[in-house]
């Protein structure tokens, strides 16, 4: 196996930098994508539409990379990720939302398996809830 540290920055780079064809070269073929609240995103096809809504959506994401710990062939990463609501979000059943301008700012954990020189799948970890909420898309804790 290469060397995942290297692997997941160059990942950053593509993703920070919204090229999904850079992206996708690092992906295994059938690697897996788990989000909350989506079945999961299998294969390089899937994960692709995925990250295209992702981008659409907010097309000023920002990351900031808080924590990280690697193990083998397992990276887990801690971030604040920062974005505001730019354009349509498609959620998990079909529905497109149109965009609400509305900033979100949230903490997330990423886990991140890599398979010899591929990324294999990547986990998800935050509260939806919580970000749908600060783009007005569902009620605040206080309104409940």
């Amino acid at each position: 196996m290469g060397d995942l540290n290297e692997l997941i920055r160059r990942m950053d780079e593509a993703l920070d930098g919204k090229d999904i064809k850079a992206a996708l070269a690092l992906c295994a073929e059938d690697a897996v994508v788990e989000f909350p609240g989506r079945e999961p995103i299998r294969g390089r096809d899937a994960i692709k539409s995925f990250f295209q809504m992702q981008f659409d959506a907010a097309r000023n994401s920002e990351r900031t990379l808080l924590a990280e710990a690697v193990s083998g062939s397992t990276a887990m990463r801690e971030w604040s990720d920062t974005r505001t609501m730019t354009g349509p979000l498609t959620m998990p059943d079909g529905r497109t939302i149109p965009a609400t301008g509305k900033r979100a700012t949230h903490k997330m954990v990423t886990v991140v398996e890599a398979e010899g020189d591929l990324i294999k799948s990547v986990h998800f970890y935050f509260d939806r809830m919580e970000v749908l909420a600060q783009l007005g898309l569902a009620p605040t804790a206080s309104a409940v």
